[in-house]
C-alpha cells in the first residue's frame, strides 16, 4: 500500500486571492455601484463646493470636479451612506476617475479619490468633528513626490509616497514591468483598487488595474509584524469619495469622477439590529394627508445608516384609504416631536399628526374597507443616512388620506440598522 506524505498547498500572494488570503473564487456581493451616464445620483451621492469650487452635470458618463485660482476653493463628491463592513470579509473597492485632468501647473492643488471622510475641505466646508478616517489614492501638485497612498485616523494623515510604495513603483523595475511618470498616471483614467480586511488591524493593499489585472502597488500591514495597538481606521464602514481642493490660490485643476463600486468578498449578511416603532390612533380624512410615522437618525449618529424593513397599517373603521411612504417630504401643520427609538437604536420616530407633502414616493396602495389592514416587507436599496457635511438626516414618512369620510388608523414601522 501506497501513502501519500502530508503536503501543504499554499497560494502565493498577489491579487488571486482576496485580503483575508482566500482564493478569488466566492461570488462577490456588491454593495454600492455607480455609474453616471443619466444623472449624479443625488439619492446616493452629494456634491459640496466651496470658494467657487464647481461640481458639473455629467457629460458622456463622467462628472468634472473644478477649483478655480482661489484659496481653499474645493469641490466634492461623497455618498450619503457609510458603506458597511462586516469583519471576516474582504472589502475590494473599485473607483475610476481621472486624479487631475492637466498637471502643468497645479501647485498647491490637491486631489483624492478613495474610502474616507473629512472635518474640512480647504477650510471651507466643516462636518461633525469625529469625522477624519480613511483611506485613499493623492496626488498632491508640486511634491517632490506627488503620489502617495494614505490612511487618516482621527485626522492624522500617514501618506506613503511612491518611491516607498513596497509592491510595485510602476517605474519599470517592478513585478508589473509597467514604468509610468507622475503625470500619466494622474492625467489618465484609471481603476484605482483597494482591498482590506479589518478587524480593527489587518492589511490594506492598494492598486490600479490595468490590461485588465490588479497590479497592486502598496501594501500596509496593521498586526503582528509592526508595532500596532489601536484600529488603523476609525471603521471600515466609509463613503466613497472624490475630492479636489485648493490651498493656495494660484492655480486651477479638474477631477473626473467616472464610476466606482464596493464589493464584499465571500457574500455579506446584514445583521445589523432591527427595531419597531408604532402610533397610537390618527384619524385620516379626504383630501388632506395625514402623517401615521416618521423615521430619520437622531443627531451625532452620523456614520450610521437605516433600512426601513417593513411597515403595518390598520384601519379602526370602515373607509378607503390610500397609503404613500416617501422619502424626505415637506411636513406641515403639527410641528414634528421626535422620539428616540428602542434602547440602542440610533433611529428617532415623530407621530404628530400634522401633514407631509413633496417628497420622493417610494411605494404606495391601498386599504379598502373589506380589507383594512396591510403588513408589507420594503424591499430594495432603500436607505436613511445623514448629508455629507452632518447638516439634515433623510425621512421617511408613511401618510395616508381617505377618499370619503374619517378613518381612524394604527400604523408602524420596521427598520434596520448598520454601523
Amino acid at each position: 500500500m501506497t501513502y501519500l506524505p502530508n503536503v501543504n498547498i499554499s497560494l502565493s500572494d498577489g491579487p488571486s486571492i482576496d485580503a483575508f488570503s482566500r482564493l478569488r473564487v466566492s461570488e462577490p456581493l456588491t454593495l454600492l455601484d455607480s455609474s453616471f451616464s443619466d444623472d449624479a445620483q443625488p439619492l446616493i451621492w452629494e456634491s459640496l463646493v466651496a470658494n467657487g469650487g464647481a461640481v458639473a452635470a455629467p457629460a458622456n458618463a463622467y462628472i468634472a470636479m473644478s477649483v478655480p485660482a482661489a484659496a481653499n476653493a474645493a469641490a466634492v463628491r461623497q455618498t450619503k451612506r457609510y458603506i458597511p463592513y462586516q469583519p471576516g470579509k474582504s472589502k475590494l473597492v473599485f473607483l475610476t476617475g481621472v486624479m487631475m485632468e492637466d498637471t502643468t501647473a497645479v501647485d498647491g492643488i490637491t486631489g483624492r479619490i478613495g474610502m474616507f471622510d473629512d472635518l474640512l475641505v480647504g477650510g471651507a466646508i466643516a462636518g461633525a468633528g469625529y469625522l477624519q478616517t480613511g483611506l485613499f489614492f493623492q496626488y498632491t501638485g508640486g511634491a517632490g513626490n506627488p503620489w502617495a497612498v494614505v490612511e487618516r485616523l482621527g485626522g492624522v494623515d500617514t501618506a506613503t509616497t511612491r518611491n516607498n510604495w513596497n509592491i510595485d513603483q510602476l517605474d519599470g523595475n517592478g513585478p508589473s514591468g509597467y514604468n509610468f511618470t507622475d503625470a500619466e498616471m494622474a492625467e489618465r483614467a484609471q481603476i484605482y483598487v483597494m482591498d482590506l480586511e479589518w478587524l480593527g488591524v489587518g492589511r490594506v493593499r492598494y492598486g490600479f488595474v490595468i490590461d485588465g489585472l490588479i497590479v497592486y502597488i502598496h501594501e500596509a500591514f496593521h498586526s503582528a509584524t509592526v508595532v500596532a495597538q489601536q484600529p488603523y481606521t476609525l471603521t471600515a464602514s466609509l463613503p466613497a469619495r472624490y475630492e479636489l481642493f485648493n490651498t493656495t490660490g494660484v492655480n486651477t485643476a479638474v477631477m473626473r469622477q467616472i464610476c466606482c463600486t464596493v464589493i464584499s468578498e465571500g457574500g455579506f449578511n446584514p445583521n445589523g439590529p432591527i427595531y419597531s416603532a408604532n402610533r397610537p390612533v390618527a384619524q385620516v380624512t379626504a383630501g388632506t394627508n395625514v402623517r401615521i410615522i416618521s423615521v430619520r437618525l437622531q443627531a451625532g449618529f452620523m456614520r450610521t445608516s437605516f433600512e426601513p424593513r417593513a411597515f403595518s397599517l390598520l384601519g379602526l373603521s370602515a373607509g378607503n384609504v390610500q397609503y404613500e411612504i416617501v422619502l424626505n417630504p415637506t411636513f406641515g401643520g403639527a410641528a414634528a416631536v421626535w422620539t428616540p427609538g428602542p434602547t440602542g437604536s440610533h433611529v428617532e420616530y415623530d407621530v404628530a399628526a400634522g401633514t407631509a407633502t413633496g417628497g420622493i414616493l417610494v411605494d404606495s396602495g391601498y386599504l379598502s374597507r373589506e380589507t383594512r389592514s396591510i403588513t408589507q416587507l420594503i424591499n430594495g436599496t432603500l436607505f436613511g443616512a445623514y448629508s455629507v457635511n452632518g447638516g439634515t438626516p433623510d425621512v421617511f414618512t408613511i401618510r395616508a388620506t381617505s377618499t370619503g369620510g374619517s378613518v381612524d388608523m394604527l400604523g408602524s414601522i420596521t427598520w434596520q440598522e448598520f454601523i
